[in-house]
């Protein structure tokens, strides 16, 4: 059986796209997937399956549909892929006094958000090429499907990947998690 992460893009978030975690595992195990797992209400599942990854994909959308009645993108990651590309983050991710050097900041940090963008379709080097130029405070690096991303607070709102993905034929290519959520999705992969 193959270990697969599947995160659902723009489910329960903001009162929309509502879908029941506990239902959804009902159906997956309904329909051959076991040790059906999620991990908070915004579309994080654990699962074994013996199809490959593009089968579970397109299994796990048109189960969305047909019991949900909604057209929903789902991001598959097999165990180690996941794990290994969470394994091998920057060092600054996740970090408000790293500089992308490594270094330590010499300045008093401003507060950080730190995000793993989770690409649907192609790989995070695709996706990265999109993005022009980043703006002060912004680091991105790809691994794998993950683009790892933080930037200051402060200038969140107008950072260079946070204007690419308010482009909506770009958003709807990704799914993002923050830095608690996907630490915790590393170790819950950890767990058999």
């Amino acid at each position: 059986m193959n270990q697969y992460l599947l995160l659902l893009r723009g489910v329960n978030v903001g009162g929309k796209n509502k879908i029941s975690m506990e239902v959804l595992k009902q159906v997956l195990q309904q329909n051959g997937f076991t040790s059906v797992r999620s991990y908070i209400n915004s579309g994080n599942l654990l699962c074994e399956s013996a199809h490959n990854q593009q089968t579970v994909r397109e299994l796990c959308e048109k189960l969305i549909l047909e019991s949900f009645a909604k057209r929903i993108s789902v991001c598959v990651l097999e165990r180690q892929e996941f794990c290994d590309a969470v394994d091998s983050k920057p060092l600054w991710w996740g970090c408000d006094d790293i500089t992308p050097q490594g270094t330590t900041r010499q300045d008093t940090p401003s507060p950080r958000k730190h995000n793993a963008v989770f690409c649907l379709e192609g790989t995070a080097q695709e996706f990265l090429a999109s993005v022009t130029c980043l703006q002060e405070g912004e680091q991105i690096e790809a691994e794998q499907q993950i683009l790892f991303w933080s930037v200051d607070a402060q200038f969140f709102d107008n950072s260079a990947l946070k204007q690419q993905l308010d482009k909506k034929r770009v958003s709807q290519c990704v799914t993002v998690r923050n830095y608690k959520t996907t630490l915790q999705l590393r170790a819950l992969m950890a767990q058999k």
